[in-house]
């Protein structure tokens, strides 16, 4: 795999969705009981803001993508057995489409960073290259760096915007249709 490393002034901008989205997840967590999902997320925070404001640092990356790796498990698992049928669907097309578009944002990134002799052979980028392809971009250039920015905030929206906003309206939903049915159950014996 090859690092793609994002200047440091382009890669600070994912901590406005970082941010928010942990610190939503942190109390969305806790609220609901699941303190060690709270626990991973307050472990995420502190691997992103190191990593996002220094993205020289290669063993952070992979720290903070372990963490997130973990995360999304655990939700994944609290969603199939907390979550009302409609947000489970939810759930699982979130995943299918932060998986997708993790793999077209980097191939894509790669296809304007590196020539095309120094890219390793993907299905996803052969895809790319027959029905779009996608012209190497020069150092230094204000296309490199629309590039960088393009592809931080299509992970900002996809990975942390749409991951967290789904995820906590199915825990409120669930979690309030839960406490519902529980106050109706004692109030009718």
């Amino acid at each position: 795999m090859n690092v793609i490393v994002i200047p440091c002034e382009i890669a600070q901008d994912a901590l406005f969705t970082i941010i928010p989205c942990v610190l939503l997840g942190i109390y969305a967590s806790l609220m609901t009981g699941h303190i060690h999902l709270a626990v991973v997320y307050g472990l995420l925070f502190i691997t992103s803001v190191l990593y996002w404001t220094n993205t020289d640092w290669e063993n952070m990356m992979y720290i903070d993508m372990t963490l997130a790796i973990i995360i999304l498990s655990l939700k994944t698992y609290i969603a199939i057995n907390h979550f009302t049928p409609l947000f489970i669907y939810l759930w699982i097309i979130t995943l299918f489409i932060m998986g997708v578009s993790f793999m077209l944002n980097r191939e894509i990134l790669m296809r304007r960073l590196y020539p095309m002799d120094k890219i390793n052979n993907s299905i996803v980028g052969g895809l790319i290259d027959t029905y779009c392809p996608i012209n190497y971009t020069e150092i230094e250039t204000k296309e490199r760096t629309d590039a960088y920015r393009s592809s931080t905030q299509m992970h900002m929206i996809t990975m942390h915007l749409i991951a967290s906003l789904v995820f906590v309206s199915g825990l409120y939903v669930s979690y309030n249709i839960l406490e519902k049915s529980i106050n109706v159950t004692e109030t009718s014996e």
